[in-house]
């Protein structure tokens, strides 16, 4: 099957898609694999962050420009106050803050809280934490944060957490990996 796209206003690619076994180049991934690495992008014009969840070997666009791949800090000291804290327990623990009905109505297996930071990160409307994401070994979950509350979240899971990942409007995505 084959088909015209257009990836730039100003350039067309052509897809030609034989069949699932079809040989690739060398760095060349089939368009519309499951691509299990998670990737954040954020539009230079409005703003606008995303996660991509299938990776089509194709550049998000927004407000006609094409949105810039965020590169997570990762930094190997836990003082930094952008950095999550991750508390993770076991299925018959219950952290505080933390809803119960979850963890004994849907038989969940990872119980986590995230701390932004070893010390409070602001959270106003100027500078905050706008999302907790948290990566699995199949997926993700996401956390949305608003000015005024704390900047600490809850995730259920039967999946095994890879990474966690936290969005300040003022300095950026950062990352800290898990069972390293």
């Amino acid at each position: 099957m084959c088909g015209i796209r257009s990836t730039f206003a100003s350039e067309k690619e052509i897809v030609c898609v034989i069949s699932p076994q079809t040989t690739l180049r060398k760095g060349e991934q089939r368009k519309g694999d499951c691509n299990m690495e998670t990737k954040f992008y954020k539009c230079p014009v409005c703003g606008n962050v995303i996660v991509k969840a299938v990776d089509s070997g194709m550049t998000p666009m927004c407000c006609g420009k094409t949105m810039l791949e965020l590169k997570p800090n990762v930094l190997e000291e836990k003082t930094e106050s952008h950095m999550p804290v991750a508390e993770i327990t076991s299925e018959d623990t219950v952290l505080s803050n933390c809803d119960p009905f979850y963890l004994y109505h849907c038989g969940r297996r990872y119980h986590t809280k995230v701390l932004v930071g070893n010390k409070p990160h602001p959270m106003n409307k100027e500078h905050k934490i706008c999302f907790v994401y948290y990566e699995t070994e199949n997926g993700g979950q996401i956390r949305y944060l608003k000015a005024g509350m704390p900047a600490e979240v809850c995730f259920y899971s039967t999946d095994k957490p890879k990474a966690i990942y936290s969005y300040c409007n003022i300095h950026g995505l950062w990352k800290v990996n898990l069972f390293d």
